[in-house]
C-alpha cells in the first residue's frame, strides 16, 4: 500500500525525554493508515535523525480553540 495525503487526516510530531540522546522524536496520527506504513513511508522519505522513533495512531488530536492542534495538550497526553 502506498501512503498518501488521503490517508493521513493530521499529524503533530514532536519530542519525548530519551535517556540517550535526550529526546526522541515522535509523530501522532490520526487517519486510515497503519504504523507500518507510516514507518515505511519516513524511512523513505526522511533523513536518519529526522524519522520518528515512536509512533501513536490516534483517532483524534487535541486541538486549541481555533481549531490547530494543541502542541501542549499532545506532550501532557503522551508524556
Amino acid at each position: 500500500m502506498r501512503v498518501s495525503a488521503h490517508d493521513i487526516h493530521q499529524v503533530v510530531a514532536f519530542g519525548l525525554p530519551d535517556e540517550q540522546w535526550g529526546q526522541r522524536v515522535c509523530v501522532a496520527v490520526v487517519g486510515s493508515v497503519s504504523e507500518a506504513h507510516v514507518r515505511e513511508f519516513a524511512a523513505k522519505e526522511l533523513a536518519g535523525p529526522k524519522r520518528p522513533k515512536t509512533f501513536f495512531m490516534v483517532k483524534a488530536l487535541p486541538q486549541t480553540h481555533s481549531g490547530t492542534i494543541d502542541r501542549s495538550a499532545v506532550l501532557a497526553l503522551f508524556a
